[in-house]
């Protein structure tokens, strides 16, 4: 079959989706990609699939740009004639929709999470749910990755709940992602966050838990890998974060093509986000065997069990993640040994990459009959 995936960054292809884009060529699709040019499209080069660049501006809700978003997408896909669309992210998701109605081609909506215009109510949000519950008429499925984020959606009337399903995260590498080594006892005990520099992902809790910590003399270093996303609504300003990097609270480790390289480094990795999907960093975390603390929200609360793979906070509270980091701290490394190998326990159950991608094989089986 050809099929198209559209994400509103080709950033996110690259990190969520390129062993799913391999499985796919294996099976001997025609794969071509939609995304904006931002640099990231270089690394699909070795791939045999094709891209097409479109600007999708991830801000602002002006009818007249999203009408012409919703024209370039139809254009495309009237060109390309995929047999199934696979649209990712807030706006392929609904402008992509429609687009594919338009142009008599099947899609699947993948809702990857439920975004800060879910976390933040007021009338942007309401333009959002409104345009959701117009767009999810279209796709054959729409797919969610946990179970609450499916059940807003029925709950305010935004999909059919007989079109959903869940999709258990985007898969782990766990080939990839191997068991990190504690034979080696290194100094400082080290936390880590990856991803993106946002409020919502935490960064301003962590970097006050680190003030609080080392301010009690802890040999411990604070560090963080990732983009530092300015253009997005929710990036931690620049200026605070330079401050933090300045007053030596955290470590910016900038952007790497060797996440696990960076990772095995670390004593724990640390979430404290608002909301999430099912987030990757947990589920790589728990791949290689490390502990991770993370916040009991929608999404971290589907990877981690608290006392058994990790140690749960509170969201947007400071002092519970900074007693959260003190408890991972002090306990041992026979006991945060044990903490990981039941982290990857659970990814090899639950959202190993090969489950995610018989599903895919499953419905893009359906659509081909």
């Amino acid at each position: 079959m050809r099929i198209v995936l559209v994400s509103n960054t080709t950033w996110s292809i690259i990190n969520f989706r390129l062993n799913l884009i391999k499985h796919l060529i294996n099976q001997k699709h025609e794969i071509h990609i939609v995304g904006p040019s931002d640099g990231f499209e270089k690394e699909l080069s070795s791939l045999r699939l094709t891209f097409h660049s479109i600007m999708l501006n991830r801000k602002g809700v002006n009818p007249l740009k999203n009408l012409a978003i919703i024209n370039a997408l139809e254009k495309i896909y009237k060109s390309v004639k995929p047999d199934l669309i696979i649209h990712y992210t807030i706006k392929p998701n609904i402008y992509g929709s429609i687009a594919a109605n338009r142009a008599k081609i099947p899609s699947l909506a993948i809702v990857t999470g439920l975004g800060f215009v879910f976390i933040n109510d007021g009338m942007v949000s309401n333009i959002a749910k409104y345009l959701y519950k117009r767009a999810f008429r279209y796709p054959t499925e729409v797919w969610f990755l946990n179970q609450e984020d499916k059940q807003i959606f029925i709950d305010g009337n935004l999909v059919s709940a007989g079109k959903t399903k869940i999709l258990p995260g985007e898969g782990v590498d766990m080939t990839k992602f191997v068991p990190k080594d504690y034979t080696e006892s290194k100094e400082p005990f080290t936390f880590l966050y990856v991803g993106r520099v946002l409020i919502d992902k935490g960064l301003r809790e962590y970097i006050a838990s680190a003030k609080s910590i080392l301010s009690l003399g802890a040999n411990v270093k604070f560090q963080i890998l990732g983009n530092h996303d300015k253009d997005y609504p929710l990036a931690l300003p620049e200026e605070e974060f330079t401050k933090a990097k300045d007053d030596k609270l955290v470590e910016y480790l900038g952007y790497t093509n060797d996440v696990p390289g960076v990772m095995c480094n670390a004593d724990c990795i640390v979430l404290a986000s608002y909301r999430e999907g099912v987030p990757l960093v947990l589920l790589e975390a728990c791949s290689m065997e490390i502990p991770i603390v993370a916040t009991n929200v929608t999404g971290c609360n589907e990877v981690i069990v608290d006392n058994v793979n990790g140690f749960i906070c509170e969201a947007k509270d400071e002092e519970s993640l900074t007693k959260a980091l003190i408890k991972m701290q002090d306990t041992s490394k026979e006991r945060r040994m044990e903490m990981g190998k039941a982290g990857r326990a659970l990814v090899e159950q639950k959202f190993n990459e090969e489950i995610v991608f018989k599903q895919f094989d499953k419905f893009i089986a359906s659509v081909k009959k």
